[in-house]
């Protein structure tokens, strides 16, 4: 399952929750509050499935890690791995308990906008040590790349043949 396409809309939808909200406290407008609350609704269903490809995705990658890799990097990913799946676990309770606060006592609680801070900072830095993952497999001391997947190999291969003489042939302002 490919664990990006699944991840950055729940990311988006609890910050914007947290910004409707702001905004419908600021403006006094309990229609943007109720958005906010079912934009986390519709967060913690679809932080279900992030969460699920994202424990299927991390095997694949370590599996894949432990056949190419050094022991350090190796060492680094699955620490990096623990880390984000850790905080992506507390991140879906934390989304589903706040949604259904929200359902069930109304949008009217005044503890719910430091909670939906609280959430939306879990999110964001979540998303920060899931980026840490793709870090920890940099190989240290020589500044490379990191340790390039399959999928990542043929989105960096060499142009073919015909696409290079293109580039040769045509003058410096037709680029």
């Amino acid at each position: 399952m490919p664990h990006p396409f699944f991840v950055h809309f729940p990311i988006a939808l609890v910050v914007t929750a947290l910004i409707l909200e702001i905004w419908g406290r600021v403006k006094g407008r309990e229609d943007l509050r109720r958005a906010a609350t079912y934009n986390l609704l519709i967060a913690a269903i679809f932080a279900l499935p992030s969460v699920i490809s994202g424990f299927f995705g991390a095997e694949e990658l370590l599996e894949r890690l432990r056949e190419r890799a050094a022991e350090d990097a190796i060492a680094r990913a699955e620490a990096a791995v623990k880390l984000h799946r850790s905080l992506g676990l507390a991140t879906l309770v934390a989304v589903g308990l706040l949604a259904y606060w929200r359902f069930k006592a109304g949008w009217n609680a005044k503890a719910q906008l430091p909670a939906l801070l609280a959430l939306t900072v879990l999110v964001l830095g979540t998303g920060l040590a899931g980026g840490g993952i793709r870090e920890a497999m940099r190989p240290r001391g020589n500044g490379g790349p990191p340790l390039m997947m399959e999928e990542d190999q043929r989105n960096f291969a060499p142009q073919e043949e015909g696409s290079r003489r293109f580039e040769q042939e045509s003058s410096p302002g037709e680029r």
